[in-house]
């Protein structure tokens, strides 16, 4: 039974159409980029530890001489 008296449209029931699966040779290219990303990533952060490791005793404040 529809409710004839309602003013808006009818809403649409159909549903998205499921993504193309990839051939091995995408798949394969897409878990490289991924790796890829993550080690520039971890990389990159890496280097800022060691850069602020490396300067932490630079930045320490030298106690006064008595």
């Amino acid at each position: 039974m529809t409710d004839e008296t309602s003013t808006s449209p009818p809403v649409a029931t159909t549903a998205a159409p499921p993504p193309a699966a990839l051939d091995a040779g995408a798949a394969r290219l897409q878990r490289w980029e991924i790796v890829a990303v993550f080690a520039v990533s971890l990389g990159a952060s890496g280097v800022y530890a060691l850069v602020s490791y490396i300067g932490s005793p630079a930045a320490r404040p030298v106690p006064a001489a008595h």
